[in-house]
């Protein structure tokens, strides 16, 4: 018997996972991320499948532990939590969900919007401590603002749909547009640099990769108008987290939401024994930064949630058992070219 490891599992919410079995493997499930599971005593030697969340990092030290895995099911879009040269190397083949909450995520993307610029969260915080203040709640409207999408893909394109329904003037950088929508729901390409210094609003839904790391660094956010309001619901490390600082610091961005954060794993440690998974000194520094991001009143930050609806939940716990029986019938459906 070969044996599937399930890791970050919520046995509350990821019932169809825990409930799913086949014929001739044995399936595991792990609560914690797989850099926090003790292999130290375990025979791993018959792991052939093993599912990660996002959360999950699985670089040399931790696929080199598995020597007969065959298959990874990334329970995410993006795989840049995968150590995708030594994958290629050992034959080891990689399926992803490339579509399972464009709609989730965009609607929440507006949500954190609206709640910054309206200061919705501190008039509540207000209202219950009866410190009603109305200076304080003082937003602007959406109506004709400059809205920049920052990558143009399944979540992008959704934003824009919603961004034509406030009457945003909507502007987009990508690296391929798709003429027939961008026509279709005013959307008018730009470039990256004239993107940022003409729009009001920001919102970022790029995929993590070598080419977008620490895109948004110092030198875009001075490209960037006085007062904008930047929205990240993609991934923490597009941009420079420090660079953000200052740019808040500096009101250079007057209001900021972020889903994501760079070191995110560390922002909230379960519990006074649990383990800080990555200890090296700039991983630190952007922990330490990040609270004090956190402590802002200019700023919403959210624990990476964009995703969690009934429907995305739902529908990557479908797509996942039918991409482990993919790989078991040899279709390379939803599997990532490497």
């Amino acid at each position: 018997m070969k044996d599937i490891l399930f890791f970050n599992i919520d046995f509350k919410v990821d019932k169809k996972l825990v409930n799913f079995n086949i014929d001739n493997y044995n399936v595991l499930f792990f609560e914690q991320s797989i850099e926090n599971v003790n292999f130290e005593d375990a025979n791993l030697d018959n792991v052939e499948i093993i599912s990660v969340f996002t959360s999950s990092n699985l670089d040399y030290n931790i696929l080199s532990k598995f020597v007969n895995l065959k298959c990874i099911i990334l329970r995410s879009t993006g795989y840049n939590n995968v150590d995708l040269a030594y994958c290629k190397e050992h034959g080891i083949k990689i399926y992803n969900i490339p579509s399972y909450g464009d709609k989730t995520v965009s609607e929440y993307a507006f949500g954190l919007l609206l709640t910054c610029i309206r200061h919705i969260n501190k008039s509540f915080i207000d209202l219950k401590n009866c410190k009603i203040s109305n200076d304080k709640y003082i937003g602007f409207e959406l109506y004709q603002k400059k809205l920049g999408i920052i990558g143009l893909g399944k979540i992008g394109k959704h934003i824009a749909k919603i961004a034509n329904g406030f009457n945003l003037q909507i502007f987009a950088y990508d690296i391929n547009y798709d003429d027939k929508f961008t026509e279709e729901y005013n959307v008018k390409k730009s470039n990256l640099d004239d993107l940022l210094m003409k729009c009001d609003i920001l919102i970022i839904t790029l995929p993590l990769n070598k080419n977008t790391y620490h895109l948004i660094n110092k030198e875009k956010f001075e490209l960037m108008k006085e007062n904008m309001t930047l929205i990240n619901v993609s991934r923490g490390e597009i941009v420079v987290t420090e660079d953000l600082y200052n740019a808040l610091l500096e009101k250079k961005v007057a209001y900021c939401a972020l889903d994501v954060l760079e070191c995110e794993q560390n922002i909230c440690p379960r519990g006074y024994t649990s383990s800080i998974e990555c200890i090296d000194y700039e991983c630190m520094k952007k922990t330490l930064i990040n609270h004090k991001i956190l402590n802002l009143n200019n700023v919403i930050i959210t624990s990476h949630i964009g995703y969690n609806t009934y429907e995305a939940i739902n529908n990557i716990q479908n797509t996942t058992i039918e991409n482990i029986k993919n790989y078991i019938n040899g279709i390379d459906i939803n599997s990532i070219v490497i």
